[in-house]
């Protein structure tokens, strides 16, 4: 469920297992990454990675989501403008 594999024991929530439905356990938990106090330890690259991670990213993939949030940073000018980009 998160960056550290657990060394003994099970964890379930709603009957879900938290180590191979962690995703869905988040989603039941509430479970909001940007709510931590990570913010004044974290740079932003150690951050996305950090993120990527508990999503299952490989350093790569995060990588690639830098580089769309940069393209998108220049290039669309509203929010407006990005929900019609991705509906195209």
């Amino acid at each position: 469920m998160g960056l550290l594999q657990p060394t003994s024991g099970t964890a379930a929530i709603c009957g879900h297992d938290a180590q191979r439905d962690g995703l869905q356990v988040k989603r039941l938990a509430g479970y909001v990454p940007e709510s931590g106090a990570v913010f004044d330890v974290l740079t932003g690259w150690e951050y996305l990675m950090m993120v990527g991670a508990l999503h299952g990213l490989a350093e790569e993939e995060v990588r690639m989501v830098e580089q769309l949030m940069v393209l998108v940073r220049e290039t669309v000018p509203t929010v407006r403008c990005l929900f019609a980009v991705l509906k195209s």
